[in-house]
C-alpha cells in the first residue's frame, strides 16, 4: 500500500499542476491508463504518453525491488543479481561512452558485503544459533567489513596484466563492416544530440515523398545549448502556443524580407513518421491527419527552437500526411553586410552561449578567420568556406568521439578534421559564438532526390527523403533581417535565395537572386569596390566586340524573356566567360521584372 501511494505521488509531482488533494487529476490519470491501454493492445508502442511510460518505469522498479527483497531476506541468495550487475555494466564500459571504473569498485564493495551478510544468516538459520544481533553488532559485522575492504584495497592497488582481449569493438567493427572511433549509429533523425561523433551507417529507407516545385531544406527544430559534447534544448512545453486553424504565427526572418508563396504535400512511409513536423523555410499554415483518427489535429509551436508539434487534444500525434502554405525567403545580402558587432543586437543572449571549458584556441582560429572582414555576413561566410578550403574532409566512418575532457569543436578543428555534417554544423556555430554574433544550430533533412517530375501540370515534383537525408546546418541571426540558414558542410549546397542589388551602367537598379551566398568582401577590397566595377564593365563592353577575334575567350549575352504569376514579366540576362577549351570561367545572372 505505501509502495502504491509512493508511485501515485511520483506520477502527480512529475505531471500535474492540480493540488494533490483535489482529486480530479486522479480521473484524468486513469483516463490515460486506458487511453495507453487501446494503444498496448494494438502494439502502438512508441505512441505512449510519457505519464504512461514513467509508470511503466517505476511498476519495473518496484518489481525489482520485490524480488530483491525476496531473494535477500528469505531467500538469502543475491549471487545472481551481482552477476547481473556486473555483466550490465561491462556491456555498458564497452559499448557506450560511459566509463563504469568506480562503479565496478563501488558494485565490487556493495555486493560482497551482501553475500556475507546472506551467507552469515543463512548459517546462523541451518545450525540454529541463538543469536542476538543487535548486541553482537560489532562483533559480526565489524571483521565483514574489514575483509572486504582490505581485499578491494589489495585488489585495487596490485599489480595486473594487460587484457588478452583489450576492446572487442574494433573486432565486431571488422566483422560488420563498419570502423570508427565511437558507438555505431543507425543515420536519420533522432530527437538525443548530447553526445555527438562516432560512425555513422548510411540508410536509404525512405521517411517521406515531398511534393513541392522546388528543392528544399525540411527544418524541424533547432538547438541553442552547447555542452562541450553536443546539443541540449531550451524549450519547454511550457513555451508551447497554440496555432489557431494550423496558421503558424512563428515565422524565422522579419516581414521585410521578399518572399514567393508555395505550396507542399508530405506523405510519410507507413512506420517512419516523426514526432515533430518537417517544414520548409517560411511555413506560414500546415493542415494534415494522422491517417488513423477523425478527430481534428491542433497544432502548437515551441518559438525558441521552431518546433512545430500535431496534438489531438492533450496527446502528441505523429502526422501521416500533411499541407504546408509556406513564403519562401530570398535574403537580402547588402542588407545583412550592414550589421557589425557594434549595432545593439536584439537576439537573445542564450544564443551566444558557450562552454567555460571552451579551449581559447577555437576563438583566436575564429577571430583570425575573420579578420579581414567588417561585418556579420561576411565573417559568417568567411567561417562557413573555412572548412573547404582548408583540407576538411568529409566523412561517416572513422569520426572520433571526444574522450574526457577533450572538447567536441576543439577536436574535429585541431585534432581529426574529418567528419560530417555534425560535426561541421556545430563548429561553425560555436566559433560564431567566440566573436559575439547570436547562432543555432538545427537539425532537419535536405531536399533528397526527384522520383518524379512534373506530378501536376504547374510544374510540382515528387521528391523523395530517405534516413540518409538527415542533417543539420547553421542559422546566424541579423537584426531586421531574422535567422539566416548557412550551409558550411562539405558537399552540400545551401537552397535557400540570397538577393543582391545590382547597379546597371544606366543607373537603374536591378535584383540579383541566387541560390548561392555571394562570398565575402575583404575590408580593404570593399573600399574599392565601386571604382573596380566600372573598370569590370568597360572591360565586358570591348569583350563583347571582340568576340569572333578574341581566340583565348569567348564572351556572350544570352537573353531571354519570362512571365511569372508573382513577379509578372521581365527579361532574364546571363552573361558568363568561356575558356578556350569550353569550361566556364566565370558566370552571373540577373532578372529585371515588373
Amino acid at each position: 500500500m505505501l509502495k502504491g501511494a509512493a508511485l501515485m505521488l511520483i506520477i502527480h509531482r512529475l505531471f500535474y499542476d492540480i493540488p494533490l488533494l483535489q482529486l480530479s487529476w486522479i480521473h484524468i490519470f486513469f483516463d490515460q491508463i486506458l487511453y495507453n491501454g487501446k494503444l498496448f493492445y494494438t502494439q502502438q508502442w512508441y505512441a505512449f504518453t510519457p505519464e504512461f511510460r514513467s509508470l511503466l518505469f517505476i511498476v519495473l522498479i518496484w518489481l525489482m525491488s520485490y524480488l530483491i527483497h525476496y531473494w535477500f531476506v528469505y531467500v538469502k541468495r543475491v549471487f545472481l543479481f551481482i552477476l547481473m550487475t556486473f555483466v550490465y555494466l561491462t556491456v555498458l564500459d564497452v559499448f557506450t561512452a560511459y566509463d563504469s571504473s568506480i562503479a565496478v569498485i563501488r558494485t565490487f564493495i556493495f555486493s560482497f558485503l551482501a553475500l556475507g551478510l546472506t551467507s552469515f544468516s543463512r548459517l546462523v538459520q541451518k545450525e540454529q544459533i541463538h543469536f542476538a544481533w543487535k548486541k553482537n553488532v560489532l562483533y559480526w559485522l565489524l571483521p565483514l567489513v574489514l575483509t572486504v575492504f582490505a581485499t578491494s584495497i589489495v585488489g585495487f592497488a596490485a599489480p595486473k596484466t594487460e587484457p588478452k582481449w583489450p576492446d572487442p569493438v574494433p573486432f565486431l567493427r571488422e566483422v560488420t563492416g563498419t570502423n570508427g572511433d565511437g558507438p555505431i549509429q543507425k543515420v536519420g533523425y533522432g530527437e538525443d544530440d548530447t553526445q555527438l561523433g562516432g560512425d555513422f551507417v548510411q540508410d536509404d529507407t525512405p521517411v517521406f515523398e515531398a511534393l513541392v516545385k522546388d528543392r528544399q531544406y525540411w527544418r524541424i527544430e533547432a538547438k541553442e545549448i552547447y555542452s562541450g559534447k553536443g546539443w541540449e534544448s531550451a524549450g519547454n512545453q511550457a513555451n508551447y502556443k497554440e496555432e489557431i486553424s494550423g496558421i503558424i504565427s512563428m515565422h524565422t526572418f522579419y516581414s521585410n524580407v521578399e518572399t514567393d508563396t508555395g505550396n507542399a504535400t508530405v506523405r510519410f512511409v507507413s512506420g517512419e513518421e516523426l514526432p515533430k513536423v518537417a517544414y520548409p523555410y517560411g511555413v506560414s499554415r500546415v493542415a494534415g491527419n494522422s491517417g488513423k483518427e477523425k478527430e481534428a489535429v491542433d497544432f502548437f509551436t515551441e518559438n525558441r527552437s521552431g518546433s512545430i508539434y500535431a496534438k489531438m487534444g492533450k496527446q502528441d500525434v505523429k502526422l501521416h500526411e500533411y499541407d504546408v502554405q509556406f513564403d519562401e525567403p530570398s535574403y537580402p545580402i547588402e542588407e545583412m553586410r550592414e550589421v557589425n558587432e557594434q549595432q545593439k543586437d536584439d537576439a537573445d543572449s542564450i544564443y551566444q552561449q558557450l562552454p567555460d571549458e571552451l579551449p581559447d584556441r577555437v576563438r583566436k582560429l575564429a577571430e583570425k578567420i575573420t579578420a579581414p572582414y567588417d561585418n556579420r555576413y561576411d565573417k559568417a561566410k568567411a567561417i562557413e568556406q573555412y572548412f573547404g578550403d582548408n583540407g576538411f574532409v568529409y566523412q561517416t566512418t572513422d569520426v572520433a568521439v571526444p574522450e574526457g575532457d577533450q572538447d567536441y569543436v576543439d577536436q574535429f578543428l585541431f585534432d581529426s578534421q574529418r567528419g560530417y555534417c555534425d560535426n561541421y554544423s556545430t563548429s561553425m556555430a560555436v566559433m560564431l559564438r567566440t566573436i559575439g554574433i547570436p547562432s543555432r544550430w538545427v537539425k532537419g533533412f535536405t531536399g533528397g532526390e526527384i522520383k518524379k517530375k512534373n506530378v501536376f501540370d504547374d510544374g510540382t515534383d515528387m521528391y523523395e527523403v530517405t534516413n540518409s537525408n538527415a542533417h543539420s546546418w547553421v542559422e546566424v541571426y541579423f537584426p531586421e533581417v531574422g535567422w539566416v540558414p548557412f550551409e558550411p558542410t562539405q558537399g552540400f549546397d545551401n537552397p535557400a535565395d540570397f538577393q543582391v542589388h545590382v547597379e546597371t551602367q544606366s543607373g537603374s537598379n536591378s535584383v540579383e537572386t541566387t541560390g548561392e551566398h555571394n562570398g565575402p568582401e575583404p575590408k580593404e577590397e570593399k573600399e574599392a569596390a565601386a571604382p573596380k566595377k566600372k573598370q569590370d564593365d568597360m572591360e565586358i563592353a570591348k569583350s563583347e566586340k571582340k568576340t569572333n577575334t578574341d581566340d583565348e575567350h569567348r564572351a556572350w549575352l544570352p537573353i531571354t524573356l519570362y512571365i511569372g504569376g508573382n513577379v509578372g514579366c521581365g527579361v532574364r540576362i546571363a552573361l558568363s566567360v568561356q575558356k578556350k577549351d569550353g569550361s566556364c570561367a566565370h558566370g552571373a545572372s540577373a532578372k529585371f521584372g515588373i
